[in-house]
C-alpha cells in the first residue's frame, strides 16, 4: 500500500493519485482487470451449472454462493469505475479535500478487491470441482444420474397405501410371513416375484422402494436384502460384485463373470432374497435372473423405471412378472403440506397469507412430484420474503424443468 500512501502525500503528489486510479498499468487497475476476467469465467460456470441445480441440492447451494460472489465483484468494479470517473473529471489543483477523500477510500479499496477476487475464485473452484467430480457434462442427454441408497427420508408424506399394496403384491402378510404360509398352502410360493414400479422422474419410485426395503414385514420375511442402483449404464460385473458383498460381507477379486455368478449362487442359494434394482434404463437387468433363479423360493425383485418397455410379460425359469405399480404424484392435500414444509412456510410468519398465495401458484405447477417440492421448496426457503418468491414464481426455470420428455424434474 506504499504507492497509495505516496500518492496522497499532498497536492504536489496529485498526479500520482490520478495514475493510481486511471492508468491501465497501475496495480489497482490491473487488479480490477483480473477481477473482470474472472467474472467472465464465473458466468460460464453458472451457465453450465444452472440447469443441473434442480437435480443436486449441493449444486444449488454452491451456485447461490457463486452468484453472491459475482454480485460482490460487480459492485466492486462499479465502485472503482465511479471513483475513476471522479478522478478524470476533477481539477486536482484545487481539490485538497477531495485528495483526502480519495486517500481514505483507496487505503481500504485494494483489500476489498483482493477479498472479492478471493471469494470469487473460491466459489468458482468449489462448483467446478463438484461438477467435475460427478462428471456432469455440458450435454444434458449424457447426464449421469446420482447414486441412490436404501435409506428412505426421515419424514415421509403419503405413500402408505402404495407401501401396503407393494407388500401385498409380494405376498407378505402383516405378520411378516408369506401370505400363503399362514393358510398352510405353499403353492404360490414356488415363484420368485418380479415387481416393477413405474413413473416419471421425481415421482417417488426410489422412495417407495426404500420404504418396502426397510419395512419390518420385509425384515421378518427375507433372509437377505440387496439394494443396487443401476442407472443408464448397466455394469454386470459391478452388480454381481455388489450382490456378493451384500451376501458374504466381503468383496470378490474375480473378474470372470462365470466365477462371479458361481460365487453369488453359492452365497444366496439357501436364502430368501429381496433384490431392489433402482433406476433401470434397459432390459439388461435380466442378466441377473440366472443367479436369482437359484435363490430360495419366495425371493423377489423390485425394479424401478420410467418406462414399462424394459419389462416383458413372459416368465423365465422360476420367475413371475407381477402387474407393475404405476406411481403418480402425491394427493393434493398431502402434497401441499409437504411443499409448505420444504419451503419453510408456516403460519407464524408475519406475511403468511401473501406468501401462501404465491406458494400455491408454484405448488400447482409441480404436479404432485415430491422431488420437485424438495428442490423448488429449498430454493424458496433460502429467502422467505415476498420478492424472492415472486422471482421464483416468474422465473425461466419452469421452461428448463419442462425440457425432459417425462415431465418436470426428470
Amino acid at each position: 500500500m506504499d504507492y497509495i500512501k505516496t500518492a496522497f502525500e499532498g497536492v504536489a503528489a496529485v498526479p500520482s493519485v490520478y495514475q493510481c486510479l486511471v492508468a491501465p498499468n497501475s496495480e489497482l487497475s490491473q487488479s480490477i482487470s483480473r477481477l473482470d476476467t474472472t467474472l467472465i469465467v464465473a458466468s460460464q460456470i453458472i451457465e453450465r451449472s444452472e440447469c443441473w441445480c434442480f437435480r443436486y441440492d449441493r449444486i444449488r447451494k454452491l451456485l447461490s454462493y457463486l452468484k453472491n460472489a459475482v454480485y460482490e465483484a460487480e459492485l466492486t468494479i462499479e465502485e472503482f469505475e465511479s471513483q475513476r470517473t471522479r478522478a478524470e473529471n476533477h481539477d486536482w489543483n484545487i481539490a485538497g479535500e477531495l485528495i483526502n477523500s480519495f486517500k481514505n477510500w483507496a487505503t481500504g479499496f485494494q483489500n476489498k478487491v483482493i477479498s472479492a477476487q478471493g471469494n470469487l475464485n473460491h466459489c468458482c473452484d468449489q462448483l467446478e470441482k463438484f461438477c467435475n467430480g460427478f462428471e456432469i457434462p455440458q450435454n444434458p442427454e449424457k447426464f449421469s444420474r446420482p447414486i441412490t441408497v436404501s435409506r428412505p427420508p426421515v419424514v415421509l408424506y403419503g405413500r402408505n397405501k402404495e407401501l401396503d399394496h407393494a407388500i401385498g403384491m409380494l405376498g407378505i402378510s402383516r405378520s411378516g410371513l408369506y401370505a400363503s404360509e399362514s393358510s398352510g398352502c405353499r403353492e404360490s410360493n414356488r415363484k420368485i416375484h418380479v415387481l416393477p414400479i413405474v413413473g416419471i422422474g421425481g415421482v417417488g419410485k426410489t422412495t417407495l422402494s426404500q420404504m418396502v426395503y426397510k419395512d419390518k414385514r420385509a425384515d421378518s420375511y427375507y433372509d437377505l436384502k440387496i439394494w443396487l442402483c443401476v442407472t443408464e449404464k448397466f455394469d454386470l460385473e459391478r452388480m454381481l460384485k455388489e450382490m456378493i458383498q451384500y451376501a458374504t460381507k466381503k468383496g470378490s477379486d474375480f473378474t470372470s463373470l462365470d466365477l462371479l455368478e458361481d460365487t453369488l449362487i453359492e452365497a444366496i442359494k439357501s436364502k430368501r432374497v429381496l433384490l431392489v434394482l433402482d433406476d433401470i434404463w434397459s432390459s439388461d437387468w435380466q442378466q441377473l435372473l440366472g443367479p436369482m433363479n437359484e435363490a430360495s423360493k419366495g425371493s423377489a425383485i423390485i425394479l424401478t423405471s420410467r418406462s414399462r418397455e424394459h419389462f416383458n410379460n413372459s416368465t423365465e425359469g422360476n420367475m413371475t412378472l407381477l402387474k407393475p405399480i404405476l406411481l403418480e404424484g402425491l394427493e393434493e392435500g398431502i402434497y401441499w403440506d409437504f411443499f409448505k414444509k420444504c419451503a419453510g412456510l408456516n403460519v407464524g410468519l408475519s406475511n403468511y397469507s401473501e406468501l401462501e398465495h404465491i406458494a400455491g401458484v408454484i405448488c400447482r405447477r409441480l404436479k404432485g412430484l415430491p422431488l420437485a417440492a424438495k428442490t423448488v421448496g429449498g430454493i424458496l426457503k433460502q429467502r422467505i420474503d415476498r420478492q424472492h418468491w415472486i422471482t421464483i414464481r416468474d422465473s425461466e426455470m419452469w421452461k428448463v424443468m419442462r425440457q425432459g420428455e417425462d415431465g418436470i424434474m426428470c
